[in-house]
């Protein structure tokens, strides 16, 4: 089977992209193959990305309401949603099945077209970097910096797509805004800016999971095979919970930072209220009076860590899985 150049990063960024630069250096210096590959693992990172993500938005869903919602420490009557499992079985009974799909319009916009986006950076950086070099030879920076580099540049051109996901995946009083409705409000409150509302937080929790991932993964691989893990499916779901969970100790805290900085987008500032509008990443983890620490104790800063898990090792088994046989499809066309 041909080495794979081109991988797909979740929204929890990547350990499929992260994971395929340790496993085939060798598959991007190919010059003579470079060209059909490129478009066939392209075709099969977008497939195999858009199936991930419309299958797994519910869980993304639920960790945007999880870490949105304010529980001020020793507030009594507690959260409105009391878990994962809770604001699954809430927002279903409320809103409907439908209502676990908020956002899909642009978060599948977004996954696919990052992915196509960041498989092309991707391709293209590592090229560059590693020029000249022999497998051997491309160190862990030069990996962590065609990743996180590509995944970045991909994600700020699809970020104002974020930004209106988490909008639309918001809990409402009413009905929720449409796709139409949430631009009109993000841009009638804060202009063009507001569509790129949580990007510097966003490059940063992209950066810590790329590093922590390529730092991580290799050895939780070599450590499953010490221990007969089959190959495939099995040993690519273990490798991917054991690396989400570290990435996720790690990140969760910017990605909070983050979601409620993009919750913000289209809503009036009100510092004499219900509505604290933090100013920035981190004004948002660490303000004295303001601040998520401050306000609501250590441990808000991993809300939603138990979706953000599951939903990354659930998108990268669907995402190998669909990857593996698209890929399979177009090569047994030749």
């Amino acid at each position: 089977k041909k080495g794979a150049i081109v991988a797909a990063s979740p929204p929890t960024p990547s350990l499929s992209a992260f994971s395929v630069l340790g496993m085939d250096h060798a598959g991007v210096s190919r010059q003579e193959e470079r060209g059909s590959e490129l478009m066939v693992q392209l075709m099969a990172n977008i497939t195999a990305a858009f199936v991930a993500e419309a299958t797994t938005l519910p869980l993304d869903m639920v960790k945007v309401r999880l870490q949105v919602q304010v529980s001020p420490a020793g507030q009594r009557g507690g959260p409105r949603f009391r878990g994962m499992l809770d604001c699954l079985l809430q927002t279903a009974s409320k809103e409907g099945l439908g209502g676990l799909w908020g956002g899909v319009a642009p978060a599948v916009t977004r996954q696919v077209s990052t992915a196509a986006f960041g498989g092309i950076f991707l391709h293209s950086a590592l090229g560059r970097i590693t020029a000249g070099k022999a497998p051997s030879e491309v160190t862990f920076a030069d990996k962590l910096i065609a990743a996180a580099g590509a995944r970045s540049a991909a994600l700020t051109i699809m970020h104002p797509m974020d930004v209106l996901k988490t909008r639309m995946q918001l809990p409402a009083r009413g009905k929720r805004p449409d796709l139409e409705e949430a631009v009109r409000q993000i841009h009638e409150t804060s202009g063009v800016r507001g569509f790129f509302t949580g990007l510097a937080p966003s490059i940063a929790r992209t950066f810590v999971i790329t590093a922590t991932e390529l730092g991580t993964y290799s050895h939780i691989k070599a450590f499953l095979d010490g221990r007969d893990v089959p190959e495939g499916i099995p040993m690519f779901a273990a490798s991917s919970f054991l690396a989400g969970v570290a990435s996720a100790l790690v990140s969760t805290p910017l990605d909070v930072a983050r979601t409620r900085l993009m919750a913000q987008a289209g809503r009036v500032a009100v510092r004499q209220g219900q509505a604290v509008m933090y100013t920035g990443t981190v004004h948002a983890l660490f303000h004295q009076r303001e601040g998520i620490v401050a306000t609501e104790g250590v441990l808000a800063l991993y809300k939603g860590f138990l979706p953000t898990v599951t939903r990354k090792v659930v998108w990268c088994t669907i995402f190998f899985a669909y990857y593996e046989k698209v890929v399979e499809y177009f090569y047994s066309l030749k």
